[in-house]
């Protein structure tokens, strides 16, 4: 997961949602990779994103804290 996050913050999209997607295929609920492959779907205005980053957070509550940080 984490060259998907690093993929994020070099603002390499395409690159971040195929390795997150793969990481998502192996561990379902990792909040990590949940949360940034919804952040670039928010992003990209693919609001299904939403559902991603919600889910990141009820597993991972700290996360609330970096989305707003974020926002």
């Amino acid at each position: 997961m984490g060259r998907g996050e690093a993929y994020h913050c070099l603002e390499r999209y395409d690159e971040a949602l195929v390795d997150l997607n793969k990481a998502l295929e192996i561990e379902p609920d990792d909040p990590t990779a949940l949360y940034y492959r919804g952040r670039i779907n928010l992003m990209r205005k693919k609001f299904e994103g939403l559902v991603d980053v919600t889910r990141a957070m009820n597993i991972e509550p700290k996360l609330k804290e970096m989305f707003n940080a974020q926002r």
